[in-house]
């Protein structure tokens, strides 16, 4: 290709999708590979990280694959999916997406704490949900993983 090509890489729920286009917005190649999440009880959704990259770098290599002059690349990954990482940056835990309730009691305290739905939003930005809360589902952590807690060193996002 003697154009420069920009790369798009989609890390979702259920896939992962990569695409390559011209600068002109013509797509010259795509790729695609599913990813599964787990569900250990109800309303706990988990992400197994290594199968995760090994899905998004499964693509982008399919899709860039003997193709040069790579000028750009644009992520989207599902957000929020917490993840807690160990002093050696690999992942304590599976990744916790957006779609977990397990922190549901913990942004309940969060609200009341803060005067209630209306005064946590006006706060934070957001409602007092699990899937906009983090935080929630982190304190849940702490308090039912004591072992995953004392091995994080940093907590983070699948997309930092």
């Amino acid at each position: 290709m003697s154009s420069p090509l920009i790369v798009g890489l989609d890390a979702g729920t259920s896939s992962v999708k990569a695409c390559v286009f011209q600068v002109s917005g013509e797509p010259i190649r795509q790729a695609e590979a599913e990813v599964a999440l787990s569900a250990p009880r109800a309303g706990w959704v988990d992400l197994d990280l290594d199968l995760y990259w090994q899905a998004v770098t499964k693509v982008f290599r399919r899709v860039t694959d003997g193709l040069g002059g790579m000028a750009g690349l644009g992520l989207s990954v599902t957000s929020p999916t917490t993840v807690l990482f160990a002093k050696d940056g690999r992942a304590v835990r599976p990744g916790i997406p957006y779609l977990d309730n397990r922190g549901f009691n913990e942004v309940a305290d969060l609200s009341a704490a803060l005067g209630g739905v209306t005064a946590f939003q006006d706060y934070v930005g957001n409602r007092p949900i699990p899937s906009t809360c983090s935080v929630g589902t982190v304190r849940w952590i702490k308090r039912e993983e004591r072992e995953s807690w004392e091995r994080t060193a940093k907590i983070g996002f699948l997309n930092t």
